[in-house]
């Protein structure tokens, strides 16, 4: 009997300007779905062979802001469309859409297809499409307090706000016994002056993102200073209470609903360079006045929102797309040939 693949088209966006949020996500998902015995093949959402390889794809999972309902439509045509969501921008013509943030609720979007029937809902950090080393983390015990904070801005830091942030903690002298890891993202420009910045302060430490073992990373760390992005899910899987804040427009209703949690603390917008600074300044040495017990409290809140298990959860439904499709590998051409196009 011959063996039998699901082709799954993956159309996901980075740069310079968005980061590496929505291809990280993607790949987490495509790292379940191949666990699963499915064939991922990745493409950015306008390239050109998008819709002939779109043809031959049991599935297309969608993660772009940049492409419109017409264009989904086309997409949808070829294969079942998945679609990666957070903006509630429109109605998208899709099979099934997932959010995973805190705020995504069935009645927003109920009411966003009104008078249309709505696609399969996978929605809530019961589907953050973690990675699989989210699973299972230990848990912190606080017995040093808050001593090593990691400090991330997301892939492109595109305010380039890493350095204020630096300058303005690492000459406090509050926190000169804080140990910073600064995590530097693929497409962040000030990579060499915060480099410039670990030289002069021996407390800072600098971490490549594409080089960087974030599950590792947190479990070292006993808190954290983040841009409001998916990086917000794996702190709260890991346990890790937070400073979070907004470098972009779409992040600002996933940091105000982790800042109704207990773990983790809203420091404002960064366009309002100052205005954040100090709140991040006032936030910090108020988290560092509380007692293991309540540190301890935090971490346990946070976890109990993550449990890793996402990714799974989301292969598991997008494979349940194709549950009636017979296919032949024998007889497929080579567009799903790796996993990476």
């Amino acid at each position: 009997m011959k063996e039998l693949k699901t082709n799954i088209l993956i159309l996901a966006d980075a740069g310079e300007t968005i980061g590496q949020g929505h291809l990280m996500r993607c790949r987490s998902i495509a790292a379940a779905l191949e666990q699963k015995d499915a064939r991922c093949r990745f493409l950015p959402p306008k390239d050109t062979e998008a819709l002939t390889v779109a043809e031959e794809a049991d599935v297309i999972l969608l993660d772009s802001y940049g492409v419109s309902a017409e264009e989904m439509e086309e997409l949808k045509k070829r294969a079942p469309l998945v679609y990666m969501d957070d903006l509630l921008a429109f109605p998208y013509p899709a099979d099934m859409v997932i959010n995973y943030n805190l705020y995504a609720k069935e009645e927003a979007y109920l009411d966003l297809y009104w008078g249309k029937p709505a696609p399969r809902l996978l929605l809530g950090p019961r589907y953050a499409p973690l990675r699989d080393a989210f699973r299972e983390m230990p848990k912190k015990d606080f017995q040093r307090g808050i001593t090593e904070v990691l400090l991330s801005t997301g892939g492109a830091d595109a305010l380039q706000i890493m350095p204020k942030i630096l300058r303005r903690l690492l000459t406090q002298e509050r926190f000169s016994d804080i140990v910073f890891h600064a995590v530097i993202g693929t497409y962040s420009q000030t990579k060499e002056e915060v480099l410039r910045l670990a030289q002069e302060y021996p407390a800072l430490q600098v971490h490549l993102q594409k080089d960087t073992d974030f599950p590792e990373l947190m479990k070292r760390c006993d808190f954290a200073v983040s841009a409001a992005g998916t990086t917000l899910h794996e702190l709260a899987a890991a346990g890790v209470p937070a400073i979070c804040f907004v470098t972009a427009d779409n992040q600002r209703e996933n940091a105000l609903a982790f800042s109704r949690t207990d773990g983790m603390d809203y420091a404002g917008d960064v366009i309002e360079e100052e205005t954040f600074l100090k709140n991040l300044e006032a936030l910090l040495a108020k988290s560092r006045t509380l007692t293991q017990e309540e540190l301890k409290t935090c971490s346990k809140t946070l976890q109990s929102l993550e449990d890793g298990k996402g990714a799974e959860r989301i292969a598991q439904e997008i494979l349940s797309l194709t549950a009636n499709k017979e296919q032949d590998s024998s007889e497929e051409s080579g567009s799903f040939e790796g996993t990476e196009g």
